[in-house]
């Protein structure tokens, strides 16, 4: 049985992973090191990294169990967005967001 503390938790997490209210500062962000159209590229390729290892990170799941699956993908969206001020151009960023995609 799934604890009520466990639903708060993952509502918070999707809250949080969706809140496009950050978006237009991350936008401004970019922006300063590449173009829109790379930074529209970037985010298009994540949303593709992000379907193509659904059934992969699936897989994991299953094999390794939930809780492992969850903690490796925390781990990975935190040392991407850790990393994502040090990132300098486009090739850094597309591999940090590649990074994201697969958490």
């Amino acid at each position: 049985m799934i604890s009520n503390r466990n639903i708060r938790i993952y509502y918070l997490t999707q809250f949080l992973e969706g809140a496009v209210f950050t978006l237009p500062i991350i936008i401004v962000f970019l922006q300063a090191r590449m173009t829109l159209v790379q930074v529209s590229l970037i985010y298009s390729w994540r949303y593709l990294i992000q379907r193509l290892a659904e059934l992969p990170t699936g897989a994991f799941a299953d094999i390794f169990g939930r809780k492992t699956s969850i903690r490796l993908s925390f781990l990975s969206f935190a040392i991407t967005y850790s990393l994502l001020p040090f990132a300098n151009n486009f090739i850094q960023i597309l591999l940090l967001f590649t990074g994201s995609g697969l958490g």
